[in-house]
Order: structure tokens, then sequence, then C-alpha cells
């Protein structure tokens, strides 16, 4: 991917070091898909959430030394972003702050108002825009305003997401022979993607040998 250490590279696109998935890129993605965002828009969200969070995409994370809270660090909207949770008996979580956000985008001013030239110049680029780099600077700039852009970071992390793609790995059989010589193949397999290049699945390549307990299956 790039030249940074192996760790940092995973932990940016969204994995740990064990090579197990980050779910909450998932998590977001699969909220920002049920509003019927576009696989463009939603990369370049989710370039943005990672800077914003500190790429933990954890909801909770609280800015250190501000007031910036969750996934878009909501600073002077957190008073609206509570008050939209007690109206909508709604619990702070994932789909809460993406729906919140959402209803601010569309123009919902019983939410939070938004400068009407920012919201249509941003609509417009999510919906229309195929252009990754250009929606993640649109949301930076039009939304999100930080101080510090780091806009770079931003298309960066976008750019990564919408281009990755996993691959699936299974641990090694530990069946052994009379000798005690390990024995046995590694399974493999690969993800099948939708017609928007979404993961949708995945099919068995090779089922493998000699495993006497289920291998640990990680994605990479």
């Amino acid at each position: 991917f790039t030249g940074h250490p192996y760790s940092k590279q995973m932990d940016r696109l969204g994995f740990n070091q064990g090579g197990e998935v980050n779910p909450n890129i998932f998590a977001i993605n699969e909220e920002l898909k049920k509003l019927g965002y576009s696989k463009e828009a939603r990369a370049a969200k989710l370039g943005n959430i990672g800077v914003e969070t500190g790429y933990t995409y954890d909801y909770t994370q609280q800015q250190q030394n501000g007031k910036g809270y969750g996934l878009y660090q909501l600073d002077f909207q957190k008073p609206y972003y509570d008050k939209y949770l007690e109206q909508n008996n709604l619990k702070d979580s994932i789909a809460s702050q993406v729906k919140f956000t959402h209803e601010v985008l569309q123009g919902n001013d019983k939410v939070m108002g938004m400068n009407t030239k920012d919201r249509l110049a941003l609509q417009e680029a999510l919906n229309k825009s195929k252009d990754v780099g250009f929606i993640t600077q649109m949301f930076s700039e039009k939304y999100e305003k930080p101080g510090v852009p780091h806009l770079e970071r931003r298309i960066e992390e976008a750019n990564k997401i919408y281009n990755s793609a996993p691959t699936i790995q299974f641990s090694a059989p530990t069946a052994k022979d009379a000798d005690g010589n390990l024995t046995g193949t590694t399974a493999s397999a690969i993800l099948t993607l939708d017609a928007e290049g979404e993961i949708n699945g995945f099919s068995i390549t090779n089922p493998g040998s000699g495993y006497i307990l289920d291998p640990d299956v990680n994605l990479t």
C-alpha cells in the first residue's frame, strides 16, 4: 500500500495488527448504504471519519483537549444531536450519529440548521460526483470545517477504503502424522463482490485438510 509500517497501514485501513476486521468501518458503511449513499460518497465520508476519530472509527471517540465527540467530532452540534436523540427516543450509536448528520445534510432544520449554500454544494457532490477525492474535500470543507484540515490524509484514507478489497486468510491445520510432523493443507477462499464492488459473500476455493479444530479466519 504505502511505505508506512505494516501495523500503521492495517490500522489506517480499518484492521488491527492481528488482521481482524475493525467492525466499525463495516457498521458505518452499512448505515450509509441504507441511506442511499453511493460507494464513492460512503468512502469519502469514511475517509473524513477516519481522520476525525484518529482512525478508530469509534462513535464514542472524545477529542483530546477539546469538545469534539463521536464519528464526526461533534462540537457545537453536540447539543442539537442530544436533542435529536431525546426527541426520537434514540440511544447514542453509530446509526444515530450517521442518521443525524444525514438529516442535517438533507436540510431538516428541525434537527439542526446548516448554511444553505454549503449544504446545496455538498448535496451536489454527494449525489452526483464520482470523484472520491472531490467528495472528501467537499465534506471536509462544507460540513466538518476542521481547524487543521489534514485534507491529504482524508483523501488518502477515502481512496484506500474505496480501492481496498480484503482477502481471506485461514490458519494452518494442526493435524500431525505418527512422527509428529504437521500434515494437511491450508484452506483458501475468495470474497465475492456485488455490482458496486461491495462484499456480498465468499467462495471456498480449497476446503483444506488436517483441521482438528475450526481454523482462525482473518481478513487482510
